[in-house]
């Protein structure tokens, strides 16, 4: 479940450039409030990840582990 939480999010950040933007302007913002503070940081974004994957019906397909391990 959270592989296609984190797949979905990546496709809808890729698909969609208004939200693309918003996510990254999120990021900056948290990031200088918790500066030093991974978890809080992590936390904070955390509603806005949910707002956007509350849109998304169709799970994505998981891809195999060393495709997966070449994204990161």
């Amino acid at each position: 479940e959270i592989w296609n939480a984190h797949m979905g999010f990546r496709e809808l950040l890729r698909a969609d450039a208004e939200k693309r933007e918003a996510y990254a302007q999120i990021k900056l913002t948290l990031a200088s409030i918790h500066q030093g503070d991974k978890a809080a940081y992590t936390a904070a974004k955390a509603p806005f990840i949910r707002q956007m994957l509350a849109g998304l019906i169709a799970p994505v397909p998981k891809m195999p582990m060393a495709c997966a391990e070449s994204l990161t």
